[in-house]
């Protein structure tokens, strides 16, 4: 019978951009070949930051998120649209209106550029008593707003979420 050993949770903010984890409880030793820690060696940044903060993690759990940017077309005067969904098909970020598809997909790279940066960020509560955020660009114009949320730690989720995968969504329309 093989050893089973019990894994903390992998810290995601010492995570490569872009990458999520899904952390199992429990690993079974019993693989084959060189096993999950030869796959750890392969992971680079990553499995450094396992070996000095002695965390071990499962490296085929690790998926790349699947956010997209998607551009949406209206009725509207101003009929383009984008917005920013997550690999749970909600909508974390929306755009205003634009005339032309082309100032989307620019607006889409403003907040793929700026996402990163914590003060690009700027943090509301809405006369309901909901929270949401802007990302404002380099020159302080706001390039998407998000939707409402319940808590302050749903907004700070959803703003990590942002800031991990957002810079690799694939665009769609």
């Amino acid at each position: 019978m093989a050893k089973r050993f019990r894994e903390p949770q992998l810290d995601l903010d010492t995570a490569p951009q872009g990458v999520s984890a899904s952390i199992p409880k429990v690993i079974d030793s019993s693989s084959s070949g060189g096993g999950w820690r030869d796959s750890v060696d392969e992971l680079g940044g990553l499995a450094d930051t396992a070996k000095k903060s002695f965390i071990t993690f499962n490296p085929l759990t690790l998926r790349r998120a699947d956010m997209k940017a998607v551009i949406k077309k209206s009725d509207a005067q101003e009929p383009f649209s984008f917005a920013f969904v997550n690999d749970d098909g909600s909508t974390l970020l929306r755009s205003e209106n634009y005339a032309v598809k082309n100032s989307a997909v620019k607006g889409i790279e403003s907040v793929k550029k700026n996402c990163t940066e914590q003060s690009r960020y700027e943090l509301k509560t809405a006369k309901n008593g909901k929270f949401f955020f802007n990302i404002k660009a380099s020159n302080g114009q706001v390039v998407g707003t998000s939707v409402m949320f319940a808590t302050e730690e749903a907004r700070s989720a959803a703003i990590t979420q942002m800031q991990n995968d957002a810079p690799n969504a694939a665009q769609e329309e």
